[in-house]
């Protein structure tokens, strides 16, 4: 057998050395990584589960909404117009359009509320089902409870996507994908934020959404102002 060199035994040794002093270091980060990961997910899990836990109530409220607009008539481009609506509003809405992703209101919107169909004002999603797709435009794992989405299949990529429009208006919101957060359902509700209109939290109880707030965000405070009729 050949004699290994002093100084390559050395350093062998060294790196031995260094490998088993090494080796509890990095089982203790795999550890540290994989409690995070899991305090993600339980905490995740945590969010859905108390809301879950409303979804009865918190339907009941969204369905009387519905009720408010049975008879609504649609109103005519020139009619959204006059009342502030912008031309790509219309064009994504009326014309089945798609803004630019990352140059939109709401992709990164982090705030706690509702979000209404910009048309109709019908409730459709809640902040707490928001979360960042990466994408550039605002993503939701699901509809609030209540909500019935309608659903087509369009092929203006080539290629077969399910389109969601509003139940009430009818308006394009966008497409719905099954890449979403695998623990959260594996959805994500890809909107425009043109078809959208953001409510703030503190702001639901002047909007006529003062029984949701409390259902979905009962530690927010309404601010001080007249409300309309509540649901």
């Amino acid at each position: 057998l050949r004699r290994v060199p002093p100084l390559l035994a050395k350093g062998a040794a060294g790196a031995l050395s260094q490998q088993s002093r090494s080796a509890p270091w990095a089982a203790l980060v795999a550890g540290v990584s994989a409690f995070g990961a899991s305090v993600r997910v339980a905490t995740a899990s945590g969010i859905q589960a108390g809301y879950e836990g409303r979804e009865e109530a918190i339907a009941g409220v969204v369905q009387a909404k519905v009720e408010q607009l049975r008879g609504w008539q649609r109103p005519s481009d020139a009619e959204l117009r006059e009342r502030g609506l912008s031309s790509r509003q219309i064009g994504v809405t009326r014309k089945d359009g798609t803004e630019p992703a990352f140059r939109n209101e709401y992709w990164d919107n982090h705030k706690a509320g509702i979000y209404l169909d910009i048309v109709s004002g019908e409730p459709l999603f809640a902040s707490i089902d928001k979360f960042d797709s990466g994408t550039g435009w605002p993503s939701f794992t699901r509809t609030l409870p209540g909500v019935t989405l309608v659903t087509k299949t369009d092929y203006h990529m080539g290629f077969g996507r399910t389109e969601m429009r509003s139940p009430i208006a009818d308006s394009h919101l966008g497409h719905i994908f099954s890449d979403g957060p695998r623990h959260r359902g594996g959805m994500r509700h890809c909107a425009n934020s043109a078809s959208l209109r953001f409510v703030l939290a503190e702001d639901m109880d002047a909007e006529g959404f003062g029984e949701l707030r409390k259902l979905l965000f009962p530690d927010v405070q309404p601010r001080h102002t007249t409300p309309k009729a509540d649901l």
